[in-house]
C-alpha cells in the first residue's frame, strides 16, 4: 500500500475511538429442568482494532476509510466436554456515531476461529467530511460444534431460560423469545461421574445463578455462579439433593442435602448460608405457600409431605408446623395460587389434592396418565393442573 495514503491518515488526525464486540448481557429469570446433553459453548469472541488507513487515492476523495481488525477466539482450548472453536465467523453489521456508515457489504465473512486463535477482519467505513473521530459497535454471528448459532452482542432486552443438564454437567441459556441457545455453561470443575442438580434458581435481578450439584462422592454443594459468564462466585460443601427452591419473594434459598437428610437455607441478597434444619430421610420437592410464610417439603419415602414456618428467617429456621401421610415415592408437589390446597405426587396413589387448612387429603387422582407424577405447573388462570408423567413419559 501507498505509504502517503496512511501518513495523510495521521496528518488528519483520524482514529477510530472505541470498538466492542459484546457479549452475554441483561438476563432475565427463568427455571430449568433436564435437557439435551450438550458438547459445545458459545465460543467468546472479541475484537480489537490493528490498523486505519485510506485503501487509495480514490477511496480518500470517497471518504472511505479501511479498519483492520482481529477477531479473536479467546475460548479457552476444547476438552472432552466444551468444544469452544467458533464456526462460520461474520460481521453482520455496525452501529457508528457522527453520521459515519458502512460502506463493506454485509456479512463480512472471517471464517472458521480455533479455540485460543484470531482471524483478521477489514471493514471500509464512509466518513463524512469534517468528522475527525467515530466509534463503533460491530455486531457478528458464529456457529459452535453442534451448529448452534450466536449473535454478538446479545439483545439486552432478551428474556433467558436456564437448562440444567445432568451429565455432563452443564447449564443451557435459551433466548426464549427467539427460541434460540445463548450458551452452555460447563461446570468443568466436577468430576465425570457427577450430576448437576435437577433444578436451579435465578436471583430476582436476574444477575446471579444458585445451583446445586446434587450425586458425587462427597454428597454435593450449592454454589452461586455469574448469570452472564457462569463463572463459580461462591461455593457451600454442605451437601444437595433434587430441590433447589427460592422463596416467591426471592429473600430465601431451600436446597436439599444429601450430607444431612435435611434441607440447607440460604439468605438470597447476601449470598449467605443460614443453617441446615432436619425433615427426613429423602428430601426431594419444595414449593412455597403464596403468602410466602410457609414452606411444603416432600420426603420422598416414606411418603410424607410437610409444611414449615418460615417467618422467622433468618434469625429463626424453618419449623415444622404440619404433615400428611401420603405414601409411595413423592416426586411431585406445588402450591395452589389460592393458598388453600397443595398437589402432591405419588408414584402409588397418583395426584393427591392436600387440604393445607385440615392436612388431609381430600382428592386423588390415580391410574392412566397419573401413574407416577413427577412435575407439576398450573395455568394461568388457576383453572388447569399440567402434570408431567413418568411412567408414560408425558
Amino acid at each position: 500500500m501507498n505509504t502517503r495514503y496512511r501518513r495523510f491518515v495521521m496528518m488528519a488526525i483520524l482514529t477510530l475511538g472505541v470498538v466492542t464486540l459484546l457479549g452475554v448481557s441483561a438476563i432475565t429469570s427463568a427455571q430449568g429442568s433436564v435437557g439435551d446433553v450438550p458438547t459445545s459453548t458459545r465460543p467468546d469472541l472479541g475484537l480489537s482494532k490493528t490498523d486505519v488507513y485510506w485503501g487509495s487515492y480514490t477511496d480518500y476523495l470517497n471518504r472511505d476509510l479501511s479498519v483492520d481488525f482481529s477477531v479473536s477466539n479467546n475460548s479457552a482450548a476444547a476438552d472432552a466436554y466444551t468444544a469452544a472453536h467458533a464456526y462460520s465467523v461474520a460481521i453482520e453489521g455496525a452501529s457508528n456515531t457522527n453520521g459515519v456508515t458502512l460502506s463493506s457489504p454485509t456479512p463480512v465473512n472471517v471464517g472458521d476461529i480455533a479455540a485460543g486463535g484470531s482471524a483478521p477482519a477489514t471493514i471500509v467505513f464512509n466518513v463524512p467530511v469534517g468528522v475527525g473521530s467515530f466509534s463503533t459497535k460491530l455486531s457478528a454471528t458464529a456457529d459452535d460444534g453442534d451448529g448452534n448459532s450466536y449473535s454478538y452482542p446479545l439483545d439486552p432486552g432478551a428474556t433467558l431460560v436456564y437448562s440444567s443438564n445432568v451429565m455432563p454437567a452443564a447449564i443451557s441459556v435459551l433466548d426464549a423469545e427467539n427460541q434460540t441457545l445463548v450458551n452452555n455453561f460447563f461446570l468443568n470443575y466436577l468430576a465425570p461421574t457427577d450430576q448437576q442438580g435437577h433444578f436451579m434458581s435465578v436471583s430476582p435481578d436476574g444477575k446471579y445463578l444458585w445451583v446445586s450439584e446434587q450425586i458425587s462422592a462427597t454428597g454435593g454443594y450449592v454454589a452461586v455462579l455469574d448469570a452472564a459468564t457462569g463463572e463459580e462466585l461462591k461455593h457451600w460443601d454442605v451437601g444437595a439433593g433434587v430441590a433447589n427452591h427460592m422463596s416467591r419473594d426471592g429473600k430465601w434459598l431451600f436446597v436439599a442435602s444429601s450430607k444431612t437428610d435435611g434441607v440447607t437455607v440460604f439468605d438470597v441478597e447476601n449470598q449467605t448460608y443460614l443453617g441446615t434444619f432436619a425433615v427426613g430421610t429423602a428430601t426431594h420437592v419444595i414449593d412455597s405457600s403464596p403468602d410466602g410464610t410457609e414452606i411444603w417439603i416432600e420426603d420422598a419415602p416414606p411418603g410424607y409431605a410437610g409444611k414449615f414456618d418460615i417467618a422467622g428467617l433468618p434469625g429463626t429456621l424453618p419449623t415444622q408446623t404440619g404433615q400428611v401421610y401420603i405414601g409411595g415415592s413423592l416426586h411431585a408437589l406445588l402450591a395452589h395460587p389460592n393458598g388453600d390446597y397443595v398437589f402432591v405426587g405419588s408414584s402409588t396413589s397418583g395426584t393427591n389434592i392436600v387440604d393445607v387448612n385440615t392436612m388431609s387429603v381430600v382428592k386423588t387422582f390415580a391410574g392412566g396418565m397419573q401413574e407416577s407424577p413427577h412435575n407439576y405447573t398450573i395455568s394461568p388462570d388457576a383453572k388447569y393442573l399440567l402434570i408431567g408423567d413418568t411412567g408414560f413419559y408425558t
